[in-house]
């Protein structure tokens, strides 16, 4: 990779900014080469999936012409959210050909934050860490950019660290809009997600999707949790040395 440009989603930029900050600085720590493309908005995911796809058209096209003009090798994405609905169905959208013609040409430079990361995996030395981690399958990293493996591949470097999965992989209750829309289903998702993890006892749940550690941190704030969570990009950026 010569040099690769960021995608910065919005809960990141707006909510959680040092996690971004932290993801930043563990590229820097692999000496890789990267921009942060001025002009970014949303990538227009929650006007998708709340069934007005016309309206996500201007971010859609925002997107392509923003990274098209940076002429990269690869655009990285801090969410796998936000990756997976990007790649997956951009070309589902009533874009005009010249757009679909740019989409094509950097479609296949889009990764994941955690794909470039398992492709530096020889660059990367961790501390050890001898836990039980939880490790809460998102969805959209589990089925949409389908990257969970490599996660998963990440963390089992670190010297005697313990993974804990789970055997039917659930929703947090997030699901974006879904947990504005549905807010009581939403927390009852969440009320079960930490059942779940309990009966494991593992010393610390890891999520690798911001938007669900968003979404249990509040639960786990509001109702007294006693299971410790940590967003995924930060405990890396602590273990890599």
């Amino acid at each position: 990779m010569n040099k690769a440009a960021l995608f910065i989603p919005c809960f990141i930029n707006k909510i959680e900014p040092e996690i971004g900050i932290k993801a930043v600085e563990i590229l820097e720590k692999l000496n890789l080469d990267f921009i942060i493309p001025e002009g970014q908005t949303c990538c227009g995911q929650p006007f998708f999936n709340s069934g007005f796809p016309e309206e996500t058209i201007p971010f859609a096209k925002n997107f392509i012409k923003i990274f098209k003009d940076s002429k990269v090798d690869k655009i990285i994405f801090f969410s796998s959210s936000c990756y997976g609905f990007v790649k997956n169905h951009y070309e589902e959208l009533n874009l005009k050909e010249k757009f679909i013609k740019d989409f094509k040409e950097i479609k296949e430079n889009i990764v994941d934050f955690y794909e470039i990361l398992e492709e530096n995996i020889e660059k990367i030395n961790f501390k050890e860490d001898k836990k039980k981690v939880y490790l809460h399958p998102s969805c959209h990293l589990l089925r949409e950019a389908k990257v969970y493996p490599k996660v998963k591949n990440l963390l089992s470097k670190i010297k005697d660290i313990e993974i804990l999965e789970e055997e039917i992989p659930f929703c947090c209750g997030f699901g974006g809009t879904f947990s504005i829309k549905e807010p009581e289903i939403s927390v009852e998702m969440a009320k079960r997600k930490f059942k779940m993890v309990e009966e494991k006892n593992p010393d610390l749940m890891l999520i690798p999707d911001t938007s669900c550690w968003l979404q249990l941190k509040a639960y786990k704030e509001k109702n007294n949790v006693k299971v410790e969570i940590k967003n995924l990009i930060e405990y890396l950026y602590e273990k890599i040395i």
